[in-house]
């Protein structure tokens, strides 16, 4: 059970230390033979935690671009986060730490592949 609802800017430092730390690891891109991360629908990947758990996560993304359609991991957090009851009805649909350092890797591929491609490779 969850006891504490933490600060939407705590979960992204956590993301950003998940991140900076390789937390993300055994990424894979939908469909299978995108290479490049910026035609990929979804992506999933393991995800290791500030605590030293290991979760699931994946995003969906609206087609042809890296807005969020919905996303799933196996924490805590996800089993709770959807049909909220009206005083916590603002927090429903909100990330966990651990899909958003996978946002954070996405992104940070995406930037690396329009800097190959603007730089011709």
């Amino acid at each position: 059970m969850i006891w504490k609802i933490s600060a939407w800017k705590d979960v992204r430092e956590k993301a950003k230390t998940i991140f900076r730390n390789g937390g993300v690891y055994n990424v894979e891109l939908f469909p299978k033979n995108v290479k490049d991360v910026r035609k990929a629908r979804a992506i999933k990947a393991s995800i290791l935690s500030t605590t030293g758990n290991e979760y699931r996560s994946s995003i969906l993304f609206y087609g042809g671009s890296d807005k969020i359609m919905t996303w799933t991991c196996t924490c805590e957090w996800s089993k709770y986060v959807w049909n909220r009851t009206p005083p916590y009805k603002h927090l429903e649909g909100r990330p966990c730490s651990h899909v958003y350092a996978l946002y954070l890797f996405y992104q940070s591929e995406r930037l690396k592949g329009e800097w190959r491609k603007w730089k011709g490779e």
